[in-house]
């Protein structure tokens, strides 16, 4: 992690002020992920305040997708699933009285923020599975994870796609379908 570190300060400094937000909130995701990785909760809630508020400044056009998604996985390490449900409400995800989804096209093809979104989604379905034991959730959320990683796979996004079969797995488990 120093090493990946000290690369990122490097990439910082050589991108120079280009005009835009995303270099400079994308730096702080990546270090909020390199404290998480450390399990630094405070510190990966630090950094994503600081991309926060330069995205409040200057919104980003970019990385917007990947703001939410790891103030998502921040909010949960917290025990602060409103917060995270709230992050996802603006893009067409509900929570309260059952899991509900923009619809994907069964053939639709999977990009890296869509992804990015929809396993955040997941990732709060399961926390709140783990919380309140809602299996129609969980059931229904195993279902799109099919399709999220049907069309992550068919746009090559292979981060996302391994993301995606990760929290899959993690929903059966909750569900008791051990071997699936």
């Amino acid at each position: 992690l120093e090493k990946a570190r000290s690369f990122l300060q490097r990439s910082v400094q050589t991108s120079g002020a280009v005009g835009y937000s995303d270099p400079a909130i994308y730096h702080h995701i990546m270090l909020s992920r390199m404290a998480q990785m450390e399990g630094d909760w405070e510190g990966a809630a630090q950094e994503m305040q600081q991309a926060g508020n330069l995205a409040r400044l200057m919104p980003p056009v970019m990385v917007r997708e990947h703001v939410i998604s790891q103030q998502v996985r921040v909010e949960l390490s917290f025990d602060r699933p409103a917060a995270a449900r709230a992050l996802l409400q603006a893009e067409g995800f509900g929570f309260e009285g059952g899991f509900r989804f923009p619809e994907l096209p069964p053939e639709a093809p999977v990009t890296e923020p869509l992804g990015l979104l929809y396993n955040s989604a997941l990732r709060i379905v399961l926390h709140q599975a783990r919380k309140e034991k809602l299996p129609a959730d969980l059931k229904k959320a195993v279902a799109l994870a099919g399709v999220v990683l049907d069309g992550e796979l068919r746009s090559r996004h292979l981060p996302a796609a391994m993301e995606t079969l990760l929290l899959r797995g993690q929903l059966r488990a909750a569900l008791g379908e051990e071997q699936a």
